[in-house]
């Protein structure tokens, strides 16, 4: 049984963590849209072009 209940505690806890992540975004959104727009193109920036399959490389044993 508190296996069960420790699972469950880390699921809340990471759906709690996405939750906040999501309201500070939409809070970057309403309240400073240049910061906003900022980050939109950084993220741009770091995910075009080709991936880096570096860390699969490393880390086989994480590849599924």
């Amino acid at each position: 049984m508190s296996a069960l209940l420790e699972q469950e505690s880390r699921r809340l806890e990471v759906e709690q963590h996405w939750a906040e992540v999501e309201a500070a975004y939409r809070r970057m959104q309403r309240d400073d849209p240049g910061a906003w727009d900022s980050y939109i193109a950084e993220l741009a920036e770091v995910t075009a072009g080709e991936p880096d399959t570096s860390a699969a490389e490393e880390w086989p044993e994480y590849n599924g």
